[in-house]
């Protein structure tokens, strides 16, 4: 028998007419209908797109997908609803209110940030990252669920401020996708709930207590900066997400360096390219070796602005490191040929015996019918019957945001990974 059931739904699933419903309620009511038990907990969100692995169309799906977890399995939702605004940058203080005050010249001397930061913290200890979190985490320390191994995250993006899944979760895996923005329709900056329960912010975790048998990721459009064999860059100096110096340089001109190099080669880049950093932490094993699916998560962490006159660089989301870790910069080929996403059963392959019960979350573009060639975007699509448009086994999801992903370790926060194409596959 079923007793928990995550169910994710595409934002056209609704286009066809008739208003959205309250969502929460009806997919309560439904389910339950569906599976003829009233002990179940569901929790329901609305994404960009339920998008096959192996899909080559960039049209939006009117889709549904279903993850029914048995009671054996001693899974449990675990929930953060946070309707504070927390956001914070660089240069200024927490928001408060509404409004957001600069930091002065006075302010930065006195080292004092109280009258601003609802957690009384020193200006140092915020931008440096120093503060092993907030009173909030502090708090949701002591809720921490320790005996869970693996999560799928459904949420917002704002885990950067506070990062409830590591906090909540210390020692699952995490993987997940960004519920999609829903304000023109829903109603709401994103659409989430559990048993009826809508979420403001934060999000929902579908909890496993045995680990993913398998999860494989794939970049299809990142390119490594530097040559295979070269060194990674190490961070001398850092505040939080920001880089000071590499490797005994600024920051900026170890990032031109390498950059330039690129550009020299190829012509059809710009400097307007994106950038990535991939993060080694310390104490992580530094190669150059293709990936596999045992070693773990590392974060590939969107570089978001550069400060030539201070040599520094940021990373995206508040993702913090450390002086001593390394880093290995990237950059997104835009004239990359996009081919299909591997099968299921092709990332997988050598990995485990069969694809039940497999998770895929891929990233997809902005705007997808806009991104793609012309011929994609106008490809017919064939109506199939409502039969053979089931796939089983197989629990996905597409987001125009990005993806997250966690480590097992509570020392290493929750991130966003952004690039284009990236596909995560796993295995409960």
């Amino acid at each position: 028998m079923p007793s928990h059931a995550l169910l994710l739904l595409s934002k056209s699933y609704f286009a066809s007419g008739g208003g959205v419903p309250d969502l929460g309620n009806w997919a309560k009511k439904h389910i339950t209908a569906a599976t003829g038990t009233e002990f179940i907990d569901v929790a329901c969100a609305v994404v960009d797109d339920i998008a096959l692995p192996d899909s080559t169309s960039s049209s939006p799906t009117s889709s549904v997908s279903l993850l029914l977890v048995s009671e054996d399995e001693r899974a449990k939702f675990v929930k953060f609803d946070d309707e504070e605004d927390r956001t914070i940058s660089l240069g200024r203080a927490w928001k408060d209110q509404g409004e957001s005050h600069r930091i002065s010249a006075d302010e930065k001397d006195n080292d004092d940030a109280s009258e601003w930061d609802p957690e009384g913290r020193s200006w140092k200890d915020i931008l440096s990252g120093t503060d092993r979190g907030s009173t909030l985490e502090r708090n949701l320390a002591t809720s921490a669920e320790t005996d869970f191994s693996a999560a799928v995250i459904v949420g917002d993006r704002h885990f950067g401020s506070v990062d409830w899944p590591t906090t909540l979760l210390p020692n699952a895996e995490k993987v997940g996708v960004l519920a999609a923005e829903t304000p023109f329709l829903t109603g709401r900056r994103m659409t989430v709930a559990l048993n009826g329960h809508m979420i403001e912010s934060g999000g929902i975790a579908l909890a496993f207590r045995r680990a993913f048998a398998a999860r494989h990721v794939t970049r299809q459009r990142l390119r490594a900066l530097a040559a295979p064999d070269a060194s990674h860059l190490k961070i001398d100096k850092c505040q939080g997400n920001i880089l000071i110096s590499l490797d005994g340089a600024p920051a900026t001109y170890a990032l031109l360096a390498q950059l330039n190099g690129v550009l020299e080669k190829d012509q059809r880049l710009s400097k307007d390219v994106e950038l990535y950093g991939e993060v080694f932490h310390a104490g992580d094993t530094v190669t150059h070796a293709d990936k596999t699916a045992s070693e773990p998560f590392r974060p590939v962490i969107k570089v978001t602005s550069g400060d030539p006159g201070k040599g520094s660089i940021a990373l995206n989301g508040g993702y913090k490191v450390s002086e001593g870790d390394k880093l290995r910069l990237h950059y997104d080929d835009p004239t990359a040929v996009r081919t299909p996403s591997h099968t299921t059963a092709d990332l997988l392959a050598g990995k485990v015996t069969d694809t039940t019960a497999t998770i895929a979350f891929i990233k997809l573009p902005p705007d997808a019918k806009e991104t793609y060639a012309s011929s994609d975007q106008t490809a017919s699509r064939t109506v199939v019957d409502e039969a053979e448009s089931v796939v089983e086994g197989l629990f996905t999801a597409g987001s125009e945001t990005g993806l997250v992903f966690g480590r097992g370790d509570s020392q290493f926060k929750t991130w966003l990974e952004e690039s284009i194409d990236t596909t995560i596959v796993a295995r409960p």
